[in-house]
């Protein structure tokens, strides 16, 4: 657990690595911009606003307040690349996304693999 760092550090650093500002959070989580602009002038955030940011930024409440995402413990690294690079799409572009994996079927690691390393 990092305690040098707060939760207005790992949501901007989060904002960061997604390339996205404040203005979207609060779009995407219906949080409103001023709430969280509060935030970062040391206002406390209400529970219910953070479970819908950690939500919107692919992690949990208790990473944001803590560093540590107990209820991630499991999951890869690449699956929570995955899940902040889908949040950056349109809605449009992940209709799209939807449709190509669906027609995917039933691909196994393998081919997707496979079909990796034939783009590289």
């Amino acid at each position: 657990m990092d305690t040098t760092e707060t939760y207005q550090i790992r949501i901007s650093k989060l904002l960061k690595t997604m390339n996205k500002k404040r203005p979207w959070l609060a779009q995407r989580s219906g949080v409103p911009v001023g709430t969280i602009n509060g935030w970062f002038r040391g206002r406390i955030p209400r529970a219910d606003h953070l479970l819908s940011v950690a939500k919107v930024l692919g992690t949990s409440v208790e990473y944001l307040l803590e560093g540590r995402d107990y209820a991630n413990v499991d999951k890869s690294p690449a699956r929570s690349r995955m899940v902040r690079w889908i949040d950056q799409l349109s809605d449009d572009s992940v209709q799209q996304l939807e449709k190509i994996l669906e027609a995917m079927g039933d691909f196994s690691l393998e081919s997707l693999r496979m079909i990796k390393k034939e783009l590289d």
